[in-house]
């Protein structure tokens, strides 16, 4: 079952001003979400409601699953600041 993949706009902003190969690493592990939201690399982000994030090099991917077939991601974001705030 394919999942869908929605940003949200923080997350869609950050991903416009990615480049070169971390652009095409980050899409590809986006991509992957689609088919399987929950690989064996993605962990529960304690302290959060229901997030999640996988490692794409020195990068993070958070984002959370809806009932209803939809992969929401939450923020982009370099691994020293994308977990600020949340």
């Amino acid at each position: 079952m394919a999942y869908e993949i929605e940003f949200t706009r923080a997350a869609l902003k950050y991903f416009d001003r990615l480049r070169g190969s971390d652009l095409r690493r980050i899409s590809e592990a986006i991509g992957r979400l689609e088919e399987n939201p929950n690989p064996v690399s993605s962990r529960r982000i304690s302290g959060s409601d229901g997030l999640l994030r996988i490692r794409v090099g020195d990068y993070r991917i958070v984002y959370r699953i809806e009932e209803n077939s939809v992969v929401v991601i939450a923020r982009i974001g370099h691994r020293r600041e994308v977990y600020r705030g949340l």
